[in-house]
């Protein structure tokens, strides 16, 4: 999808207050992933309450030792990310859907939450390009007026949500479609070392509507939606690309 992928993120909705970082989970966690990297382990979590005194106490994590892979337990979220860390070979879409569904699947048997909605969003850049080729980018996602036109933009960005129905867990849902186009700078770390950029960088979140807050959703369910969102990022980087590219 990308030429460098930056992370990728599978987000469950859901209360996380009955996943104590507890003696009893942990070894159940240990057990479930006993073939994996994956290790439980602790950080500090501070809750601010409005009007109340910051509530600091432990949030439980999977990482495996290099922090590739982190499954965090949020007081209002499951997130499992594989980032991409110098030294280590950034997965395929088709391996992250793979491995985050097997991860739901083994947490199942741990914590017993449900959720009200479930999110995938990842983001990356494009392949290096010249000066002049980022700048006959820009006015094939953005209507520039006069100044910009005159004096073309070196960073901007663009944010387009839609809307579309689909099937997830048995029934009907309507999914946010969020994707980012942006021009920008930076560096990324490597295991050379660190280079600077500037590119085109895209961004996909896609997730369930807001307006649903029915717990309807059980671990199981991510991995079907998983396969729809990702399928439906695929298709919307192919017509990005080709935008870019002044395909018409």
């Amino acid at each position: 999808m990308f030429d460098y992928t930056e992370h990728y993120q599978a987000v469950f909705f859901a209360s996380c207050g009955s996943v104590p970082p507890s003696p009893q989970v942990i070894g159940k966690l240990l057990q479930a992933f006993s073939d994996k990297t994956l290790v439980p382990m602790t950080t500090q979590q501070v809750s601010l309450i409005p009007g109340q005194a910051p509530v600091v106490g432990l949030q439980l994590q999977l990482a495996t030792p290099d922090m590739a892979w982190l499954v965090a337990f949020e007081p209002a979220r499951v997130v499992i990310q594989r980032s991409n860390v110098p030294k280590t070979c950034m997965c395929t879409t088709v391996d992250f859907v793979r491995e985050a569904t097997d991860i739901a699947q083994r947490l199942c048997g741990v914590v017993d939450v449900r959720a009200n909605r479930l999110g995938f969003n990842t983001r990356g850049l494009m392949p290096e390009e010249s000066v002049p080729q980022l700048q006959a980018r820009c006015p094939r996602v953005l209507r520039l007026v006069p100044f910009y036109s005159e004096n073309v933009p070196c960073e901007w960005n663009t944010r387009t949500v839609g809307r579309e129905r689909c099937e997830v867990g048995g029934q009907s849902e309507t999914l946010n479609v969020i994707a980012d186009i942006n021009r920008t700078q930076g560096s990324i770390t490597h295991a050379k070392g660190t280079s600077d950029f500037d590119r085109i960088q895209i961004g996909f979140d896609i997730n369930t509507h807001q307006g649903n807050t029915l717990a309807r959703f059980a671990l199981a369910d991510l991995g079907g939606f998983l396969e729809t969102a990702s399928a439906l990022a695929q298709k919307l980087a192919t017509q990005i690309e080709g935008l870019l590219n002044g395909v018409p």
